[in-house]
């Protein structure tokens, strides 16, 4: 049935106080409507002054709004008065203009809008100067129904992000086959794959993109060359791009963006490994030489840290490539750091995970760990405590919101703020949970480290040292070898494993005592590594048993003055006052 669209409004306007009440204009409305024989809708806009522009008036705008769609079922409109409606020239201009262009009548108490009366023929000379207003109208109309569609879970009509499809009644569902790949992408890339490595997998294995299944052809046309191409979609292929944009778009843990807002989806990939997967996407761009082009590759650069608080980044000069604090180049940050070179902290980081660290985690295992376990327990209750807070503090401003306290941008950017702490939480608690099984006897992560070793082997197959050191010794070499051995694994398998197992090096030089201060944290259920160098960067020590983990012996054969035996001595009586304090 055709509909009446029936405007009433209360006016805060002073003119208006003692102005007919909403219930009468309701009532004539009624009444004009059995006599045209349309259904009444009303639009009342409870408190609202005529003279405001119609974007400021939401009532007004959802009527015009309604009006405007195609096939809209409004086909007049009542108010008690012009008055009610509007109270200047700019808003009386484009509400005529609008039902004037979809033909729609409009009645006041006093009788029908002539549309005949000389001054009302002046609406022919701007209705061609409401063009515009008339479009963004549309737009909106058309954004409220896609934001609409997007919170009930609806599908909008676009090409959906890959792994998902719709059911018969258009919610989005994950798509059995895609929704596996993009698991996998998830999987790869959190044990340290590159979105390249991915990428090749993919297409090795013949997976096909969205674009495949599509068909039909893309337009592109390129401004500078003043020409336009066309590819066909079944052509596409996998790119680092396509991947990266998967690992970064949040529907994939229940989270689908639209605008600012953020509303529920149907989930692919666990919210914890998302979190996981984009740390480490943050962790592999941060401290990188973007904008400048770089013949070497720093294989630490992302998990190193200097002592002043900032990152250690890659540098080179003439001479060598090193690590130096990104706080030298502003002169306000006034850090007195030294720089490392990257072929010495390369080769400990290397040492330190192919030569040292079964043995340090197998320790770890067997001694008694009931302490570390209170520990860990503890630590998970501390934060699901505080992950009540944070649904509390949810809760409140909720009511905020409703009640007109906070505006929606302050609603917003409260809710992100706490969304992004629960995150953290959450991570870290998954965290701690992972610890607590492999303390618990899970030893597949020391079969991992075991294998690290014959991965090394198949570099390299020559081992000189085997069996010619009994005891302590032959388990000291074999260590060191291993670790020298490792160095000739190519460059993207060190880095993955490095990243697999360590979570930070914190570099500090001490000046007042001439040497560095390495801290070396695992993503493993073990204590921080404390080790001091020299500040010629010829051995390294552990702070806690004073045992020479890493010599320098390239550098130590160029000293004439300085032995390694003088910087052992100096560091085991560093190490010795250190304790004793």
């Amino acid at each position: 049935m055709e509909q009446l669209a029936i405007y009433c409004r209360k006016s805060q306007d002073n003119k208006d106080r003692d102005s007919t009440s909403i219930n009468e204009q309701e009532n004539q409305g009624k009444l004009k409507a059995v006599e045209l024989d349309l259904e009444p809708v009303l639009f009342i806009e409870d408190t609202s002054s005529g003279k405001l522009d119609l974007k400021d008036r939401p009532i007004m705008m959802d009527m015009l709004q309604k009006i405007s769609v195609k096939d809209s079922k409004i086909k007049a409109v009542f108010a008690y008065d012009t008055s009610r409606l509007y109270r200047n020239d700019e808003t009386k201009h484009k509400f005529l203009a609008i039902i004037k262009r979809k033909d729609v009548e409009l009645y006041f108490k006093s009788g029908r809008f002539d549309w005949n009366d000389p001054h009302h023929k002046l609406l022919h000379n701007i209705l061609s100067a409401t063009d515009e207003f008339f479009v963004d109208l549309t737009s909106v109309k058309i954004k409220d129904t896609l934001r609409s569609k997007a919170r009930d879970g609806k599908v909008n009509g676009a090409v959906l992000p890959y792994g998902y499809t719709k059911d018969e009644n258009s919610y989005l569902k994950p798509d059995e086959s895609e929704s596996k790949i993009v698991k996998k992408i998830f999987d790869d890339f959190i044990q340290g794959k590159t979105s390249s490595e991915i990428r090749n997998w993919l297409i090795d294995n013949n997976v096909q993109t969205r674009y495949n299944k599509i068909g039909g052809t893309n337009k592109v046309i390129h401004k500078g060359r003043n020409e336009t191409r066309v590819y066909k979609k079944s052509d596409s292929t996998w790119t680092t791009g396509t991947i990266l944009q998967i690992i970064r778009n949040p529907i994939y843990k229940g989270k689908r963006r639209w605008g600012d807002e953020f509303f529920d989806a149907p989930i692919i990939v666990d919210p914890v490994k998302w979190e996981k997967a984009n740390n480490s996407y943050i962790n592999r761009n941060k401290g990188s030489l973007r904008g400048k082009n770089t013949d070497h590759k720093y294989l630490l650069t992302p998990l190193l840290q200097c002592g002043c608080g900032l990152s250690l980044n890659g540098r080179s000069n003439k001479l060598e490539n090193y690590y130096g604090c990104a706080g030298k180049r502003y002169k306000e940050k006034k850090c007195t750091s030294k720089y490392i070179p990257v072929k010495v902290l390369d080769s400990i980081i290397i040492q330190l995970i192919y030569g040292n660290l079964f043995d340090t985690i197998k320790v770890s295992f067997s001694s008694n760990n009931s302490e570390k376990t209170k520990e860990l327990k503890a630590r998970i209750q501390s934060l699901e405590a505080e992950l009540e807070k944070i649904n509390k503090s949810k809760l409140r401003i909720e009511n905020y919101s409703a009640d007109g306290t906070y505006t929606k941008k302050q609603y917003l950017r409260q809710l992100k703020r706490l969304d992004d702490k629960t995150n953290e939480i959450i991570i870290s608690k998954s965290n701690i949970e992972e610890n607590l099984i492999l303390i618990k006897g899970d030893n597949n992560i020391l079969k991992e480290i075991e294998n690290l070793t014959s991965i090394a082997h198949s570099y390299i197959k020559e081992y000189p040292f085997e069996d010619t050191h009994p005891g302590f010794m032959k388990n000291y070499v074999d260590s060191v070898f291993k670790g020298y051995l490792a160095l000739n694994l190519p460059f993207l398998e060190k880095q993955k494993v490095i990243r697999r197992f360590i979570k930070n090096i914190l570099v500090k030089w001490i000046p007042e005592n001439n040497l560095f201060e390495i801290t070396v944290s695992y993503k493993l259920p073990i204590d921080d590594e404390v080790y001091y160098m020299d500040n010629l960067t010829l051995m390294l020590l552990d702070a806690n048993i004073g045992q020479t983990i890493w010599v320098n012996t390239e550098r130590a054969k160029k000293q004439r003055k300085i032995t390694v035996d003088s910087k052992y001595d100096f560091l085991r009586d560093y190490i010795t006052n250190k304790k004793n304090e």
